[in-house]
C-alpha cells in the first residue's frame, strides 16, 4: 500500500514521549496525538459521513479516490496552521479543513471543541464541505449548474454524526445569514453568472434543504432524478426536462425560506462501521515529523519543509528520506553542489530511490576527453545500483550502456541498450545509445538503422543534430573501412537531463499510452522567476527546465489558471521533468476542466477512456471527446483518434486517420506527427 503523507504540527515543543497514532478507516486515515479513543471516535464519524452519503445519494458512487489523511489535535493553533487561508471570511471553518495535494487529500480537524460556545454548528463543517465538494465534483462533473453544486456542498457540510444516526443539512441558524436571506426571483437564483458568496451559497443550500426535507421530502424524487442523469452524463435532451422540473419547484421555496425551518435529513448509520474494528498503528516522533515534511514538500513550502526536516533528522539520524527531499529542494534551486552532497548522504544511509542514483551519475558526467577510467567505473557502479532498484527504467539502462561503451564493455553495453529501447522504443536517447552499442559491436548496418530511427522520433533540433552527427560519423567511417581502416568507437554525449524525473518515455508505442504525450503550454505566473524555465520546458522539451518549471505551474494551477493546470497535467502525463504519474495528470486535467478549459476536459477524457489514473469509463470518455471534437477542439480530435485506434476495428482506424489528417490540416503539429507515424 502506498505510504500516506500527512501534515502534522511543527512539534518543536513536543516531548519525545508524546504518542502519535494512525487510525485506519479507509479511505480515511486519522493521525492524532489525542489518544486512541478520540482517534477511533473521529474515524467513526468521518467514515459514517461518507457511507451515509453514498447510500442515500446513489449517484455518489466510489471511484478511484485518493487516500484522505486527516490530522486531528486538540491544539487549535496547530490545526489552524494547517488550514488553507480562508477566502470567505468564515473563520470557524479553519477549525476543520479539507484540501488536495497532487497525491492525496488532507484534512485537519480540531478535537475537543467543547469550549467553542457553539453546540449547534457542526464541528467538522470545513472538512465536510471540502469532502462533499470533492465527491460532488467527481460524480457530477462540470455539467452541474453552479447553484446545484454549491447548494449540495453547503447542505451536506452541516452534518453531525451521533451515536444513533447521521443528521445531514441542519442549516443551523448559527450560520448567521439565514434570517437576512433575501427572497430572490427564480431568474436571479438560477442565473449561472451570479457570483458566489456566503449568502448565495447558504440560499442554495436552503433550496436543497427544501427539495429533500420539506413536506416530508415529496420533492426529493425530482432532485434525485436530475442528479442521477447528471452523474450518468445523459445527453442534454434527456437532462433538460429534469432540470426544468426542479426549477419549477422554486415557486414554493420562498415560503419555506421565510419559515426558517432547519429539520435535518436523518440517515441511518452503517452497522458495519465499528470503531473497535479500526486498526491502530503507533507513530514515532520522527515518523510524525516526516509525514508533515512530505505534505509541506508537496505544497511547495521549502522553508517550512526544511524546518521540519531538521527536526526529523534530529529525532532519527538514520532516516534517508529527509536527505532525499533536501536533494530535490536543492535541485529545484539549481544548487548542484548541495544537491550532490545530500544525494551521497542519502545513499550512504541506504536510500532505495533510483532517481537519486541516476542523478548522481549525471553529476559525474563530463565530456569524453575528461572522463577518466575511475570516474567511468564509478558512474557504472552507481547506475548498476540504480538498475537493481528500477530494472526497466530506460534512461538508467541507456546511460549505463553508454558508460559501459566508454569502458570497452561491448557486450554488456549492447544488452543494456537493447533493454532500454525495449522499455522506450521511441526514446531518442535510448535509440542513439543502441546505435552506438551496435556500432561498437560491429553491427554497423543495424547501428545506422537505429540512428535513423532516432532522427525520426527526435523533437528538439539539438536531438536531431546529435543523431545526424552520429549518422555522418558512421558514413565517414564506413568509407574509411572500404580503404582497409578498422572501425573505431564513437560517443553519444551526455545523458538526458531531468533530475528526479527519469522515467520519461519520449513517445508511446502505437496503441499504448494516453495519446496526449505532448507538452501543453500554460502561462507562468506574473513576475515568476521560472518564466524562462517554463519557456524552455515547452519549447525544447528540456527536462531540467520542466523540473524547474514545476513549482510555478503548480502554484498557477492552484490559483485556478486553467491553462497552467493543463500544462501541469501534460508534464505528469508524459513524464517531462517529473516521474510519470497518470493520477496526478488526471487531477490537474480535472482542475482545468472544472474551470471550463476544453483541452483539459479532452485530455482527462483520454485518460478516462483507458483507465489511466482515473476509473475507466470508455463510453462516457468517448462521448466527451466526440462532443469536444465536434466543437473543433484539436486535443479532443487527437484524443478521439487515439482512443479509436485502440479498438482494433478497421473502421475505427480509418476514422482515426481521417481525424488526424483534419487536425493536422488545421495546424495541430501533434496530429501531423501521429498521422505521419501511422
Amino acid at each position: 500500500m502506498v505510504a500516506l503523507l500527512m501534515g502534522l504540527p511543527t512539534l518543536a515543543r513536543s516531548a519525545p514521549s508524546e504518542q502519535w497514532i494512525r487510525v485506519y478507516a479507509l479511505p480515511t486515515i486519522v493521525v492524532t496525538d489525542s489518544g486512541e479513543k478520540a482517534g477511533r471516535r473521529l474515524a467513526f464519524q468521518l467514515a459514517q459521513f461518507d457511507r451515509s452519503l453514498r447510500k442515500r445519494f446513489v449517484w455518489m458512487q466510489p471511484g478511484d479516490d485518493p487516500p484522505v489523511a486527516v490530522f486531528a489535535s486538540a491544539d487549535e493553533a496547530t490545526v489552524r496552521s494547517m488550514a488553507p487561508d480562508p477566502t470567505d471570511g468564515d473563520r470557524v471553518d479553519s477549525l476543520s479543513s479539507y484540501f488536495q495535494t497532487p497525491t492525496q487529500h488532507v484534512g485537519a480537524i480540531r478535537l475537543d471543541l467543547s469550549g467553542t460556545g457553539d453546540p449547534v454548528r457542526s464541528p467538522y463543517l470545513g472538512f465536510f464541505r471540502g469532502r462533499a465538494s470533492y465527491l460532488i465534483e467527481r460524480s457530477l462533473g462540470k455539467r452541474a449548474p453552479s447553484w446545484l453544486s454549491r447548494g449540495l456542498a453547503t447542505f451536506l457540510a452541516d452534518t453531525v454524526v451521533t451515536g444513533k444516526e447521521v443528521l445531514v443539512g441542519r442549516m443551523a441558524a448559527a450560520d448567521g445569514a439565514a434570517p437576512s436571506l433575501p427572497t430572490q426571483s427564480a431568474a436571479e437564483f438560477f442565473r449561472e453568472t451570479r457570483g458566489s458568496d456566503l449568502k448565495s451559497d447558504l440560499q442554495a443550500g436552503m433550496f436543497i434543504h427544501y427539495l429533500l426535507v420539506a413536506d416530508g421530502g415529496k420533492n426529493a424524487v425530482a432532485l434525485d432524478t436530475l442528479l442521477q442523469k447528471l452523474a450518468a452524463s445523459e445527453p442534454a435532451a434527456s437532462l433538460q426536462p429534469a432540470l426544468l422540473k426542479v426549477i419549477a419547484l422554486y415557486s414554493g421555496f420562498p415560503k419555506h425560506l421565510a419559515a426558517r425551518k432547519s429539520t435535518p435529513l436523518k440517515l441511518p448509520l452503517d452497522p458495519a462501521v465499528v470503531p473497535s474494528g479500526f486498526p491502530v498503528v503507533p507513530l514515532s516522533l520522527a515518523e510524525a515529523l516526516m509525514l508533515r515534511a512530505e505534505i509541506l514538500f508537496e505544497l511547495n513550502r521549502p522553508v517550512d519543509t526544511r524546518n521540519v526536516l531538521r527536526q526529523a533528522k534530529a529525532a532519527d539520524p538514520t532516516l534517508a528520506r529527509p536527505l532525499e527531499i533536501e536533494a530535490i529542494l536543492y535541485e529545484r534551486e539549481q544548487r548542484t553542489t548541495e544537491s550532490r552532497q545530500a544525494i551521497e548522504a542519502a545513499i550512504k544511509l541506504g536510500s532505495k530511490n533510483a532517481a537519486l542514483y541516476y542523478r548522481l551519475a549525471q553529476l559525474q558526467w563530463a565530456p569524453p576527453t575528461m572522463m577518466t577510467k575511475p570516474v567511468l567505473q564509478s558512474v557504472a557502479r552507481t547506475l548498476e545500483a540504480a538498475c537493481d532498484i528500477a530494472p526497466a527504467e530506460p534512461n538508467i539502462l541507456a546511460y549505463l550502456a553508454d558508460a559501459q561503451g566508454d569502458l570497452g564493455l561491448t557486450g554488456p553495453a549492447l544488452g543494456h541498450a537493447e533493454r532500454a529501447v525495449k522499455s522506450a522504443p521511441r526514446d531518442p536517447y535510448a535509440l542513439l545509445v543502441l546505435a552506438r552499442a551496435q556500432w561498437n559491436a560491429k553491427k554497423t548496418d543495424a547501428a545506422q538503422l537505429s540512428a535513423r530511427a532516432a532522427i525520426g522520433v527526435a523533437k528538439p533540433a539539438s536531438q536531431k543534430q546529435l543523431a545526424q552527427q552520429l549518422l555522418d560519423f558512421m558514413a565517414r567511417n564506413k568509407r574509411a573501412q572500404a580503404t582497409g581502416a578498422k572501425p573505431y568507437l564513437t560517443q553519444v554525449g551526455p545523458p538526458p537531463s531531468g533530475a528526479f524525473g527519469v522515467t520519461r518515455a519520449a513517445g508511446d508505442a502505437p496503441g499504448v499510452g494516453s495519446g496526449t504525450n505532448t507538452l501543453s503550454l500554460g502561462p507562468a505566473r506574473a513576475g515568476s522567476a521560472d518564466a524562462s524555465a517554463i519557456s524552455d520546458c515547452f519549447a525544447n522539451r528540456d527536462d531540467t527546465a520542466c523540473a524547474r518549471a514545476l513549482p510555478s505551474l503548480e502554484g498557477s494551477c492552484a490559483e485556478k489558471q486553467a491553462t497552467s493546470c493543463v500544462s501541469l497535467g501534460s508534464l505528469y502525463d508524459g513524464g517531462f521533468g517529473v516521474i510519470r504519474d497518470r493520477r496526478r495528470a488526471a487531477m490537474a486535467y480535472r482542475s482545468a476542466c472544472d474551470l471550463g478549459d476544453n483541452p483539459g476536459c479532452a485530455r482527462l477524457a483520454v485518460l478516462e477512456a483507458q483507465g489511466l489514473g482515473v476509473q475507466r469509463n470508455t463510453p462516457r470518455a468517448t462521448k466527451t471527446l466526440e462532443t469536444l471534437c465536434g466543437e473543433n477542439i484539436p486535443d479532443a480530435c487527437i484524443g478521439l483518434a487515439q482512443v479509436l485506434r485502440l479498438t482494433g476495428r478497421a473502421a475505427d482506424r480509418t476514422r482515426a486517420r481521417t481525424l488526424l489528417e483534419a487536425a493536422c490540416a488545421a495546424g495541430a503539429a501533434e496530429a501531423c506527427g501521429l498521422y505521419a507515424a501511422h
